[in-house]
């Protein structure tokens, strides 16, 4: 048996439950269960974390960085992925898919630090349909 003192202020439940033990006696007691939470991060944030410690790790900033995407041809998602970078100094290329339905795009420009790349992602993470490489 494992024993976790929980931390100050820890949230504490008393109830009372059987235990079985040996050769099926069953005891029945009051336990205290502490209820420790733990922040919940979610895979995005997990991911995001990961992304930044690999650029730092792997780039000198500023660095040039290269975003693709695939989005739908159809519609103004492309439109929308523009104007996320109307303000910085890019170069944009697309391709069209072979049957014409998804276009890729890479953007490439220098970007001052990690944080403005992530950034840049989470914006581009909330228009519709867009897959992110």
């Amino acid at each position: 048996m494992s024993v976790v003192l929980p931390l100050d202020g820890a949230p504490v439940k008393t109830i009372f439950c059987r235990l079985t033990i040996h050769k099926g006696r069953d005891l029945w007691a009051f336990v205290k269960l502490y209820l420790c939470f733990m922040p919940k991060v979610s895979s995005e944030e997990a991911f995001y974390r990961r992304l930044k410690q690999q650029l730092q790790e792997t780039s000198t900033w500023p660095s040039t960085y290269v975003f693709k995407f695939i989005l739908p041809t159809a519609g103004n998602t492309q439109e929308l992925l523009k104007k996320l970078f109307d303000n910085d100094a890019v170069k944009l290329t697309s391709r069209a898919s072979s049957k014409g339905k998804y276009t890729s795009i890479s953007i490439s420009g220098t970007f001052e630090n990690p944080d403005s790349v992530i950034e840049k992602h989470r914006q581009a993470a909330k228009i519709p349909n867009i897959i992110q490489l």
